[in-house]
């Protein structure tokens, strides 16, 4: 359920063909090939590893796992829809894209990434397999360690002229922006 809700919002929420390309920048560094690897990795085993023998997690994951798959797809398509034509599949920046502080973004770094890997988690957690939540948390887990990576070493490259990042978590989720800041 979640997870085709995952898909119906990643084809119809994009804004402008900038938005939904899945073509890569350098800044990229090959992290939107390995999240759609594994989300077809989980898509594809997640079925199928819960008829394997193994260990089972209590009837009770069922339903959190449903519960946090609807708030994961509510937080992407709030993220979706703060950032609008900006939210995109690859990593880059477009000229003159203000830094976005409302909405999700004020309260969490990354909710776009949080928004997902809550939706697979609840998904795996859904199946009651020990086996689908080890492999949709690490897989998924790694991809966006390293997508979360190469965002920062790209926002910190343009700081001088576009906005400063801050290491601290605050209340715009650790940005600090300069005065051409929308919010």
């Amino acid at each position: 359920m979640g997870v085709a809700g995952f898909f119906a919002l990643e084809a119809l929420a994009r804004e402008g063909d900038s938005a939904a390309s899945l073509e890569a920048s350098a800044d990229d560094d090959g992290t939107t090939r390995l999240i759609i690897a594994a989300f077809g990795a989980a898509a594809v085993l997640g079925p199928i590893l819960p008829r394997l023998p193994g260990p089972r997690l209590p009837r009770l994951a069922g339903p959190v796992g449903f519960g946090l798959e609807a708030g994961g797809l509510v937080l992407r398509a709030w993220s979706m829809r703060t950032l609008r034509g900006s939210y995109s599949r690859t990593l880059r920046i477009e000229d003159e894209q203000p830094v976005i502080t409302s909405g999700p973004y004020r309260l969490v770094r990354h909710p776009g990434y949080l928004g997902s890997l809550a939706t697979w988690t609840g998904f795996a957690l859904a199946s009651r397999s020990v086996a689908v939540v080890g492999l949709v948390g690490g897989l998924l887990g790694r991809a966006y360690q390293r997508r979360i990576a190469a965002e920062e070493r790209l926002l910190g490259r343009e700081a001088d002229s576009r906005y400063l990042v801050r290491a601290l978590v605050g209340g715009s989720g650790g940005f600090e922006a300069d005065p051409r800041v929308r919010e």
